[in-house]
């Protein structure tokens, strides 16, 4: 066991000792307070309602009474029967093989464990037909077992486990029926103790309601009667909300999984419906010594799949869209009922109406009065607005009669969205997920490397090489005859299709559609939303996928099935091809129908709509689609907009619209991430249109500072005075800020002591140093001659781009800090290694007598030392960089200042002489020597 499983352990333990202890703290104070102080002082004696303070007296004790036995008889059970499975004989002989292992100081004795040609092969008792324990599997019906038939062996307790049993990390065992370790009773709930702790959650829910209600009836009597806050009333009130929610959160959940049957466990892994008697895939594999026929699909095309390859055909792609996505976030807000119709307002027509209202006949276009018509009980939600002189958006009753002042915010549903994105994203694995924020209401999924991942787990036979270690080599058959697609929206094939075995591309499908149902599922469950879904083998196909069959549906497009489903299509539906390149087609060849343009060859739709065009809609129609789901999609600009009616006619209007945009504009920079600095946008504009002209005026936006929101406004403010400087610009009728260029923050910058050998490196080459041999005449010479080439010359103009301002600053920085001893640290450091001969470049060659020394690159001008090439070249681009950052200050110290009286007499001499730079003496702050030759 490792340090950190032990060192889990034991806080789990102290936990689990500790908590009991603030437990009967928590329930002293609490009988204290509702006995002492509010039943008997307060309601009995100084209101007299002694019959109140019996009652309540009477159900306090009888639920903290069976509170308490509930839980001293959870305890004990965890204790002392805590379901574990019995150790098996190959566990039993596992222990007493270490024990005597650590008795024996874990010396080896006998043949040596690593010489693999000496010892026998056994099998592992996960691979032994006869493993002990393993009989009494195969006398039930029905039983809980791997792709191989078996049941599930736990490697650490080395032992087959029952149904429904799994192992925890906490105990150390494997335990039947559990639940989860729960601190609050000390331990692991399993099928021992869940019905105790089930009874246990029950009371302390009844319990803390009474206390809840009893203490805020009496804060509310001492309000009436103008007394102050009693602290211990409050204190009380806390508590029981806290544990009330608590325990009526467990109570729930433990009674639902009572009724189900089920543990918290079983829900997460859903391993109790994947029995032996009702497989998802309904036939193992094959017998050995048959030969199975092969898939049309290769090893090298499945293990593209892991990889996110476009060109794989077993790529899964899903399509995730939300049901009429701004009324159901209204419905949430609201908590409506799912069949209440709802209407999303704004201003006079509706932007979005939810399905219950759609059996009405209502549509988008319907204005409110004709919509209140077709449904009288609709209820029609305006929007959020911004307001002229609030920093703040707010759901308005009078929004739709005050356009004049009002903007509409879709920060709301901004807001959802996230939730939803990020909810998708935590249902994924991390690491085989790859989404793509389509739109505010919709989500692509690459779930390639995830299916990949659950095909090697579900058919072990998948891991195997391939034949001849051919990559082109055809993969076995899947070893079903038939997929359980559940209530999934299948799209039908032909007969003679429907009735072949399903490929590999099937199997990946279904896996797709599993995976997305549970997504959807999750989405649901925690945030209360709808959403259809698609899942195909790319992008184009998924997408129409979801639309085909809504709300709350998904659809599943399997190769085989492509043409079938776009043959009733109209092309113009499909992405992309409508609006203009639609509306050519449609011109072109006299039809909008997939099925009357599939047979027109390659060549003529070249020859009519371009060879890149042509090419593309050939490829589409059929279903080709080979764009890549990009998970880095970032926003390129912002933009917060009104149009007023009537016109706006001062600038302190302008001003209070410029502070509306400015807060709507910055909370989206903080989703975006500008105050992490992650990304932040380089300019600001401002739009302005007066009596139909429209002016436009842009400024950047200081990099140096961080953004704020007060800093943006005066940026936006100052952009609107230099418009409303040009002239006549009111009345105003429309007004617009955007901010754009947005670039990703600098991080991973470095200092130059980064570029500099330390500790046992700078060690091991003054070592070098002192033992290498001093370089011949002959050489030194040269030498010489490349190490003054490379101090300066055009040359040095030549190589790699100049690094950036922020790396100038950074080196500066280091430089400066500890200037005084800079030198003679950098001397020590970056003497020479072995025997070098300096190259051109300044790259150091070792000597021949040691063939294992590390190439080392030695920097001419100030001897340090660098194994890494890359180092080495950043470092020299730094030299140029402050070469010519010392150059600017050259020139700007040669800047003279108006002459006093006492130079008067002589400028154009003093000029003269500057030119000619004859000038001698010390330099001052900023100068240094030029080398020239």
């Amino acid at each position: 066991m490792t340090e950190s499983q032990e060192s889990h352990k034991a806080i789990a333990r102290w936990t689990s000792r500790v908590i009991p202890a603030i437990l009967a703290g928590v329930l002293g104070y609490a009988t204290y307070v509702v006995v002492s102080r509010l039943c008997i002082e307060y309601l009995s004696k100084e209101r007299g309602e002694t019959g109140t303070a019996i009652a309540v007296s009477i159900l306090y004790i009888l639920f903290l009474f069976l509170s308490l036995v509930t839980y001293i008889r959870t305890i004990w059970t965890i204790n002392t029967d805590t379901g574990l499975v019995p150790l098996g004989p190959e566990a039993q002989r596992a222990r007493t093989g270490a024990e005597k292992s650590i008795s024996k100081g874990g010396k080896r004795s006998g043949r040596r464990a690593d010489d693999l040609e000496s010892q026998p092969y056994q099998p592992g008792p996960d691979q032994d037909p006869d493993s002990p324990g393993l009989e009494r599997f195969y006398s039930k019906n029905a039983f809980i077992c791997e792709n191989d038939g078996r049941p599930k062996w736990c490697s650490e307790c080395r032992n087959w486990k029952p149904d429904r049993a799994h192992h925890s990390s906490e105990i150390g065992r494997c335990v039947l029926k559990m639940d989860h370790y729960c601190p609050w009773v000390g331990g692991m709930v399993s099928e021992t103790s869940f019905k105790f702790f089930s009874q246990f959650t029950c009371y302390c829910a009844a319990m803390c309601a009474v206390v809840l209600s009893t203490a805020a009836y009496c804060l509310a009597r001492q309000q009436q009667e103008g007394r102050s806050l009693d602290g211990q009333i409050v204190a009380v009130i806390a508590l029981s909300a806290f544990f009330g929610l608590f325990t009526f959160t467990m109570t729930t959940t433990s009674w639902y999984y009572v009724f189900l049957n089920v543990t918290n466990i079983d829900m997460l892994k859903k391993a109790w419906t994947m029995t032996t008697s009702s497989p998802q895939f309904r036939e193992s594999s094959p017998l050995m010594g048959t030969r199975s026929p092969k898939s049309q699909f290769t090893y090298r095309q499945l293990s593209l799949l892991a990889s996110y390859a476009v060109s794989s055909p077993l790529r899964v792609i899903a399509h995730i869209d939300l049901d009429a996505f701004y009324a159901q976030c209204e419905m949430v807000r609201l908590n409506t009922p799912e069949d209440q119709p709802l209407a999303v307002q704004q201003w006079q027509g509706l932007i979005a109406i939810n399905y219950p209202a759609r059996s009405f006949g209502i549509g988008r276009h319907c204005t409110l009065a004709e919509a209140r018509k077709l449904c009288p009980d609709l209820i029609a939600q305006h929007v959020a607005t911004w307001r002229e002189g609030d920093d703040k958006w707010a759901y308005r009753d009078d929004a739709a009669a005050n356009i004049t002042s009002d903007k509409v915010s879709l920060d709301p549903y901004r807001l959802q969205s996230r939730r939803i994105l990020a909810l998708i994203k935590e249902t994924l694995p991390s690491d085989l997920q790859k989404v793509e924020k389509a739109s505010i209401d919709e989500v692509f999924c690459d779930l390639s490397a995830h299916v990949h991942s659950i095909l090697l787990e579900r058919f072990p036979e998948l891991n195997n090489p391939p034949p001849y270690d051919d990559p082109t080599e055809r993969l076995p058959r899947p070893p079903v005859v038939a997929l359980d697609w559940q209530a999934d929206a299948l799209i039908d094939l032909d007969e003679d299709a429907e009735n072949q075995d399903p490929d590999w591309d099937d199997v990946a499908i279904l896996i797709g559609s599993e995976i997305i149902r549970g997504v959807r599922a999750r989405i649901h469950e925690v945030l209360h939303y709808t959403c259809s879904a698609g899942i195909a083998n790319n992008k184009m196909l998924s997408k129409l996928g979801s639309a085909h069959k809504k709300p709350n549906q998904q659809t599943v497009i399997r190769n085989r099935a492509i043409q079938q489903f776009l043959s009733d299509f109209k092309f113009t539906k499909i992405r992309n091809l409508g609006g203009k390149l639609g509306d050519t087609i449609v011109n072109t060849f006299n039809t909008d129908t997939v099925k009357d343009l599939l047979p027109t060859p390659l060549d003529q739709m070249k020859a009519r709509l371009g060879d890149e065009t042509g090419i593309w809609v050939y490829n589409t129609i059929r279903g080709i689609d080979q764009s890549e789901v990009n998970s880095r999609t970032q926003i390129k600009s912002m933009l917060s907009a009104k149009s007023f009616r009537p016109s706006i006619h001062t600038p302190d209007q302008g001003n209070r619209w410029l502070r509306i945009f400015v807060a709507d504009i910055f909370s989206r920079l903080v989703e975006e991430g500008v105050l992490e600095n992650k990304r932040r946008p380089k300019t600001i504009n401002l739009h302005h249109r007066h009596d139909g002209q429209m002016k436009s005026r842009q400024g950047p936006i200081p990099q140096g500072n961080p953004i704020d929101e007060q800093g943006l406004f005066d940026l936006a403010r100052n952009l609107l005075q230099q418009i409303a400087a040009e002239g006549k610009v009111w009345p105003c009728e429309n007004l617009s800020l955007s901010v754009g260029g947005f670039e990703d923050g600098i991080t991973g910058n470095m200092g130059i002591g980064a570029f500099l050998v330390k500790g046992v490196e700078a060690q091991a080459l003054r070592q070098a140093s002192n033992t290498s041999t001093h370089m011949s005449p002959s050489e030194a010479p040269a030498a010489k001659k490349r190490r003054l080439a490379s101090d300066g010359g055009i040359h040095r103009f030549l190589t790699r781009s100049v690094s950036t301002d922020e790396d100038v600053a950074a080196h500066d920085a280091a430089m400066t800090e500890g200037s005084k001893s800079s030198d003679d640290k950098q001397q020590r450091l970056t003497t020479g290694a072995t025997s070098p001969r300096i190259k051109d470049a300044g790259e150091i060659e070792t000597n021949d007598s040691n063939p294992w020394a590390l190439p080392v690159h030695l920097c001419s001008r100030c001897n340090a030392s660098f194994q890494d090439s890359d180092d080495f070249q950043s470092h020299q681009d730094w030299h140029i960089a402050k070469d010519l950052q010392d150059e600017e200050r050259g020139k700007s110290a040669f800047v003279q200042t108006p002459p006093s009286a006492s130079h008067a007499a002589g400028p154009r001499k003093a000029a003269t002489s500057a030119k000619r730079g004859g000038r001698s003496g010390k330099l001052e702050h900023g100068q240094r020597k030029l080398k020239f030759g």
